[in-house]
């Protein structure tokens, strides 16, 4: 029988947000100094990126609501591809290709998830990884890639909280997996049905706490005025374009924030804005 378990309200809110103007897709890009191999890739995906079972699921709507179910003829090769740059291979070239996979939608047939691996990027690789948002937020799947690039299986589990060394072959437990599945935030305590056990009455005191303020939150939202005219205002398109710039000193970045009593979003959002405006 099938596995099938019921999607959460936020999640579901992400799933009908996509549209062709405005895919909910997570893109991501990491790049090596040395060449990958496919099949280390996939080796690797298959001892850590699958270790989380959600990912061998597709997304099931319907009208009665939304559901995980197992993906039954799951086949990693339909979720790892390579590509090639033309030209010198640079980051102009791998811009363009991060645009144009940022343009298209996943495959809803299937769990909606993708790496392309580029096998010649600056004299090494580059993989890019394409999640759509229902699965996790941004942050949560940082930490599912940087769990694939410890030297050992343990390591990869030795998230916070670190995982015990019997648990190299184990998924993760329930705070990781909170933190792997929250969208916007803990609101509807979705995660609670994906642990090894039940959560304890604090918890889903503070679940229901989290879930009244994205309520209050998104209810601020609806009741906003109109934004100002901008140059930026127009139709939507479908076209993504995907930039970005040499990496800056996360310390330096902090110390900024420190002086100025504002976070590290704080700071990056301020600097695109001012480069907006120039």
């Amino acid at each position: 029988m099938t596995n099938r378990q019921r999607i959460s309200g936020v999640d579901t809110a992400w799933l009908r947000m996509e549209h062709p103007t405005n895919l909910m897709m997570i893109v991501g890009v990491m790049m090596f100094e040395r060449k990958l191999r496919l099949a280390d890739v996939k080796r690797a995906l298959k001892a850590r990126f699958l270790s989380f079972p959600r990912f061998r699921q597709r997304a099931v709507q319907e009208a009665a609501g939304s559901f995980w179910e197992d993906a039954v003829d799951f086949d990693i090769g339909q979720h790892v591809r390579t590509v090639a740059l033309p030209g010198k291979a640079g980051k102009r070239a791998l811009e363009a290709l991060v645009s144009e996979l940022a343009s298209t939608p996943l495959d809803f047939s299937r769990p909606l998830w993708q790496f392309h691996l580029v096998t010649n990027y600056a004299g090494g690789s580059a993989l890019v990884a394409r999640v759509h948002h229902c699965y996790a937020d941004g942050i949560a799947l940082i930490q599912v890639m940087l769990s694939m690039t410890h030297e050992s299986a343990a390591g990869s589990l030795a998230l916070d909280p670190p995982a015990p060394a019997t648990a190299q072959h184990e998924a993760p437990a329930v705070d990781f997996w909170e933190q792997l599945v929250k969208p916007v935030s803990n609101a509807l305590g979705g995660a609670a049905q994906l642990g090894k056990g039940l959560l304890g009455r604090g918890r889903l005191q503070d679940l229901a706490r989290k879930g009244a303020e994205f309520a209050a939150d998104v209810a601020n939202l609806l009741t906003m005025g109109a934004d100002s005219p901008t140059r930026y205002k127009g139709p939507l398109g479908s076209r993504k374009r995907a930039a970005w710039a040499d990496p800056l000193p996360l310390e330096e970045v902090k110390a900024v924030g420190k002086a100025l009593g504002c976070s590290i979003n704080d700071v990056l959002l301020s600097m695109a804005a001012g480069a907006m405006r120039d």
